[in-house]
């Protein structure tokens, strides 16, 4: 059983997890208990034709046969029992393996029966000396039962019961008279206490080490989990050790093209200072660059600190999208790209309002940068009690073979005029951003024809009605994205 990651700390985690504890435990008990029916196999087969041999010149012949071919019966279910098991274990079937458990069940009882019948054959039949032996082999099944059937405690509950409780009853009738036997009364009752005294000894010590199983089960776990955790802990300080590492490459190749600038402009400042109102602007611009990898560094750094969940409540999606559209509306119209929304009335999503708001804001703005015809479409559609927030667009898009780095810090869509100004980390801070809120983003793209971005986001109600700003038809590249 392995560990289960956990996104975020829940108040529903540890009642979990228990469950999940007591299930393992509970499915392990019963393949110890399988193992030990599986390894005693031979012993029916063994055993039974040599409590026969002492019984046949002295026992009842019709008795000692049907007990013995009601221990036959028992065998083979057993063998029958344990191949359904091995085979069921072997195909990964959990579900069919407890089920196949629950059945065979009875199988314990009925063998518990079978032996403890053979008191009633050779009660008052035998020679002392046998009766002796018989005795010895009875109580010796039930002392194995403490660590055969230990695993379960109702299972080994239920054979020691079965086990003494028809010997007992054997003893009950002789001593009362029914039975006629070779013993005095008081040699009966020193038997009958015996066996309950064997009995309740037997189950105590069955159940402590039931117990001692349980809680070294419950420590198996535990190790387990923790194993599991500190594996997780490690790729992931492994993961964000290598993050920072092209953190760190990419911020300096970027980082020096600007700064590399800004001296070349100082030195050209300072032996030409009429060039002042010319080298002035360039000065400016290599100092915006920088100042933007900066920003989009630290906003990285930010979300990569260990920082309070945001407060996740009911965000107006439509309002939220329509905001933003009005917002880049300027930018889309100065590149003479079409920005239009398609969403429900209203859509009420579980997030955060100002995250959200920057998720958004920055696939629509990757949108229309990345995007000189056609147009830039924003859907919010329902599907599987989750809202699907789309942008679509009809602009360069993304090489199949590049898809899975589109996330990654530094990530730039390679030959294409556009991409020299970005820094590549503005849909790193979107899937951070989408994590901290519990959403999840994908990306579907082809080369030269267009992209869809997708958050999905759990919702909270909706209305059946849809309005449309405006008509929008996809360039066909963006449809078949």
């Amino acid at each position: 059983m392995t560990a289960r990651p956990i996104a975020r700390t829940n108040p529903s985690t540890a009642p979990e997890m228990a469950d999940v504890r007591a299930q393992w435990v509970e499915q392990r008990l019963n393949q110890r208990l399988m193992s030990h029916m599986a390894n005693s196999l031979w012993f029916n087969p063994i055993l039974m034709p040599g409590v026969l041999w002492l019984l046949w010149p002295h026992a009842s012949r019709q008795p000692l046969l049907l007990w013995f071919g009601i221990g036959v019966l028992v065998s083979v279910l057993r063998v029958y029992a344990v191949w359904r098991h091995r085979k069921l274990t072997q195909a990964g079937d959990l579900a069919n393996v407890q089920a196949h458990f629950s059945r065979v069940k009875p199988l314990w009882v009925a063998s518990g029966l079978h032996w403890s019948a053979m008191a009633g054959v050779f009660l008052g039949h035998v020679p002392t000396a046998t009766e002796f032996m018989l005795w010895t082999v009875l109580l010796g099944i039930g002392a194995a039962a403490i660590n055969s059937y230990s695993a379960n405690a109702q299972i080994m509950r239920l054979y020691l019961t079965m086990l003494l409780a028809f010997a007992g009853g054997c003893l009950l009738l002789a001593i009362f008279g029914a039975v006629q036997v070779p013993h005095t009364t008081v040699n009966l009752v020193g038997m009958l206490g015996a066996c309950v005294v064997f009995y309740f000894s037997c189950l105590s010590a069955g159940l402590r080490n039931h117990t001692f199983q349980r809680e070294m089960l419950n420590l198996q776990f535990d190790n387990e989990q923790l194993i599991a955790s500190l594996d997780r802990q490690t790729r992931q300080t492994q993961e964000a050790s290598a993050s920072r590492s092209r953190l760190l490459a990419g911020a300096a190749h970027d980082l020096r093209q600007p700064v590399l600038a800004l001296s070349l402009y100082a030195d050209w400042l300072r032996g030409e200072p009429e060039m002042a109102r010319e080298i002035s602007p360039k000065i400016m611009e290599s100092a915006a660059a920088i100042n933007r990898l900066f920003d989009g560094l630290f906003d990285l750094a930010e979300l990569d600190r260990e920082a309070p969940a945001p407060n996740l409540q009911p965000v107006d999606v439509a309002e939220l999208l329509k905001s933003l559209a009005m917002q880049y509306e300027p930018q889309a119209r100065s590149r003479s790209i079409q920005l239009r929304l398609r969403v429900p009335q209203e859509a009420i999503a579980l997030s955060d309002a100002a995250t959200l708001r920057r998720i958004m804001g920055n696939l629509i703005d990757n949108a229309i940068k990345y995007t000189d015809q056609g147009g830039v479409l924003v859907t919010c559609r329902q599907r599987d009690k989750h809202w699907h927030l789309a942008v679509w667009d009809t602009g360069i898009g993304i090489a199949a073979d590049q898809l899975d780095q589109v996330f990654t810090e530094f990530y730039r869509v390679t030959d294409h005029p556009g991409t020299q100004d970005s820094f590549g980390l503005g849909l790193a801070i979107v899937q951070r951003l989408a994590t901290r809120v519990d959403a999840s983003v994908a990306v579907k793209s082809r080369k030269a024809k267009g992209s869809r971005f997708v958050l999905s986001l759990a919702a909270v109600q909706t209305r059946d009605t849809e309005s449309a700003n405006g008509a929008f038809e996809p360039h066909q590249g963006a449809a078949a994205a």
